[in-house]
């Protein structure tokens, strides 16, 4: 899985997560809002994006609590994410 923050105006920035189940993640460079340098960022309001290759949030730097552009998880799938969560979802199981 890919994780990148897009935000207006810049180019997108790779994200790190340090944990498998974490909450936030760490975005390089500075916070466009109290220049906090480097900034943690958490998602909300997660959907599908409108390529169906990836998962998309709003963005918000746990430092000001402001938000700050898009949070982007390009995951692998060979049919899009909205199949893939088709036939997880189903009565069927893939093992």
């Amino acid at each position: 899985m890919r994780l990148q923050l897009i935000a207006p105006d810049e180019p997108p920035r790779s994200l790190s997560v340090d944990a498998p189940y974490a909450t936030h993640a760490l975005a390089p460079g500075v916070c466009p809002h109290c220049k906090t340098a480097p900034f943690y960022v958490a998602g909300t309001g997660v959907s599908i994006a409108s390529d169906d290759r990836a998962y998309e949030a709003g963005a918000v730097a746990l430092c000001c609590k402001r938000r700050v552009g898009v949070i982007r998880a390009e995951v692998s799938t060979l049919f899009g994410v909205t199949e893939d969560e088709q036939v997880t979802a189903g009565p069927w199981k893939v093992f």
